[in-house]
């Protein structure tokens, strides 16, 4: 019954916005593999199938055929994924792994999954108890661009080329 009241919210959302020129991917999810809002790391098999199950519909409801994904969180379960996920275009996660980018995530999705991949959140505050504005500050935007290079260097032709991108959140 929950699923099917899912399903019909999916439904509702792809109806709603499928002639919206300026939505470029469907998105789905946001960490469910955690189990912090539902109980999809309790039965992450069953979930995925579900999130496969709504990637369907959408492309069944979308004539411009936008791609399909998931935020899910970093790679936990990932191997589940790519064995019930086959019609989910792009493999999405947020990601917090440091400075220093992403590590061995873009490899790791092209060699469990093989999909496009994206960071759907990552980032780190600008303030920071015992530092002041400034190095919380200049600490943060080195961050970010780290983790921008990482994408950069996984993207097509590069690395493990299938970085599409990221999205800061802090």
């Amino acid at each position: 019954e929950h699923q099917k009241n899912m399903l019909k919210s999916v439904k509702k959302m792809v109806q709603e916005f499928k002639d919206e020129p300026y939505v470029l991917i469907w998105l789905l999810g946001n960490e469910n593999v955690y189990g912090l809002g539902c109980n999809a790391d309790k039965n992450p098999e069953s979930f995925f199938k579900f999130a496969n199950k709504a990637a369907l519909l959408i492309k069944s409801l979308d004539p411009q055929k936008r791609p399909v994904a998931i935020a899910s969180g970093d790679v936990l379960y990932l191997d589940v994924f790519a064995k019930n996920c086959p019609d989910m275009d792009i493999f999405g996660a947020n990601s917090y792994r440091g400075r220093y980018g992403f590590l061995d995530f873009w490899d790791e999705v092209k060699r469990v999954a093989d999909k496009p991949a994206m960071i759907t959140e990552y980032g780190t505050s600008s303030y920071a108890k015992g530092y002041s504005q400034e190095e919380s500050e200049s600490y943060q935007a080195q961050y970010h661009k780290d983790c921008w290079t990482d994408v950069l260097c996984n993207s097509s032709g590069f690395g493990a080329g299938n970085a599409l991108g990221s999205f800061v959140f802090e």
